[in-house]
């Protein structure tokens, strides 16, 4: 779901499909009924820094769409606020690996093997996190 967050990756329509993901990843978080409570290495409050892997050409903005994207987690609720506004839901832990969590967000997906709802965050340190929002692209989010 979120891979897509980043799919349109021109100047026109990188932060409108961004938004739109967005939104729709927070109407998701509204419907979730999480079985198991949240990460300690997500918890708190994340600001968005850069964007990975986009072309040179969208890179200023979507590194200024991820400038003011935060994420807060807290237990097994996440708020994620973006440029269009603020949502809050629950989210589940799928995996939680030495180097990364994998959630899900999705009420259907409650087997591991449903990839496309869910959401990989990668660790280089404590303060320090990449959501992979699609293959090749993620944003870099560091902690307040």
């Amino acid at each position: 779901m979120l891979r897509r967050l980043v799919a349109a990756t021109s100047p026109r329509g990188f932060r409108s499909t961004v938004g739109r993901c967005a939104l729709t990843l927070a109407a998701l978080l509204l419907a979730t009924a999480c079985r198991k409570a949240g990460s300690p290495r997500l918890e708190g409050h994340w600001r968005g820094a850069t964007v990975n892997g986009v072309t040179a050409d969208v890179q200023q903005q979507a590194n200024a769409f991820a400038a003011e994207t935060e994420l807060d987690f807290k237990g097994d609720v996440v708020a994620i606020k973006t440029p269009q506004g603020k949502q809050t839901g629950k989210y589940r832990v799928v995996h939680d690996y030495k180097k990364s969590v994998v959630i899900t967000t999705d009420p259907d997906a409650s087997k591991d093997d449903q990839k496309d709802d869910q959401e990989m965050f990668l660790f280089d340190d404590e303060k320090t996190m990449q959501w992979r929002v699609l293959d090749g692209k993620s944003i870099s989010f560091h902690k307040d």
